[in-house]
């Protein structure tokens, strides 16, 4: 790619093709992310963000580091890969990882030996939350089929089977 700038212009901020810089905010465009990143010490720029199949939009001008793959000085030569603030990453257990959230790190999805377990009590499945866990209930909004044999350990209440009952609460996205 060509540029109208000087030399020393154009390589400016760059070593091995790697520059730092801090968040400044995501913006979605047809074609793509862009992030605006802000200068460490340098000019604050807009960059393509390398989408690796995670993604996090953070508030405007968070303190989180953004790491950008220069190889020039052109911005439509340079990609940015978003961190996870260094005072917001998980501390994962040996024999662990998983995904976590951007900015809370209790809440994540962890693959274990054990099981692949979602830390956060409260999720939904589904684009009208079909099965909602919340507070320690489980919501199913729709029909339930069951393949093999149905262990009660409590009381069940409710309706009749032919009598009608209340439905769960509306799903709040």
């Amino acid at each position: 790619m060509s540029s109208f700038q000087q030399f020393p212009d154009r390589n400016r901020d760059m070593q091995d093709g790697i520059e730092r810089h801090v968040f400044g905010k995501l913006e979605w465009l047809d074609s793509g992310a862009i992030m605006k990143v802000r200068g460490n010490g340098t000019v604050d720029e807009e960059v393509i963000l390398i989408n690796i199949g995670q993604a996090m939009n953070l508030p405007e001008n968070t303190n989180t580091e953004v790491i950008v793959l220069a190889s020039g000085s052109d911005t439509n030569m340079k990609f940015a890969l978003l961190t996870i603030p260094r005072d917001k990453q998980r501390p994962w257990k040996e024999g662990t990882g998983g995904i976590q959230h951007p900015t809370d790190p209790n809440r994540a999805l962890e693959f274990n030996e054990k099981r692949t377990w979602l830390t956060d009590g409260n999720y939904a499945v589904g684009e009208s939350g079909t099965i909602e866990v919340r507070d320690g209930k489980v919501y199913v909004r729709g029909d339930l089929v069951i393949g093999g044999d149905l262990e009660v350990t409590g009381n069940i209440r409710g309706p009749l089977p032919s009598g009608t009952g209340s439905p769960p609460p509306p799903f709040e996205e």
